[in-house]
This record gives structure tokens, sequence and C-alpha cells, in this order.
């Protein structure tokens, strides 16, 4: 008797069944849950930017060298 190695075609393909099935039942979950999510990063940076000026006039000036730079191209 010889010792068997590896899957089957039916088994490969019914693995592949299941997980396509399953690939198929979550990809409009996902979509829908990443359309209703808000994008942040102009909220933080718009946080970051109020805080800088507020708080600490060091950090207010180095945030505006830095947009300046970004805006001439040289960073």
């Amino acid at each position: 008797m010889q010792s068997k190695y590896g899957f089957t075609l039916a088994e490969v393909l019914i693995t592949l069944a299941v997980i396509g099935v399953v690939a198929a039942m979550m990809l409009p979950a996902l979509v829908n849950n990443q359309k209703k999510k808000p994008n942040r990063w102009g909220h933080d940076v718009f946080t970051f930017h109020k805080l800088c000026r507020t708080e600490n006039s060091f950090l207010w000036d180095t945030l505006n060298q830095i947009i300046r730079k970004r805006k001439a191209g040289a960073l």
C-alpha cells in the first residue's frame, strides 16, 4: 500500500470555494465600513496646528517653518 502525499484536486477546489464564499460575504461589509469611516488625517492635523498655536510658540514657529518649506518644495 502506497502512502498518500498532498491533497486531491477535489479537496483543493472545495477549500478554494469556501474561501471564495467567505470573501464574497465579507467584501460588501468591509467596503461599507471603509466608506462610513471619517478621514481623521485632516482633523488630527488641524487639532495639532491649533494646539501648537495656543500652547507653545516654539512649536507654532517650527510648524510654520515646516509648512513653508513644504510649500516651497524644500521638503
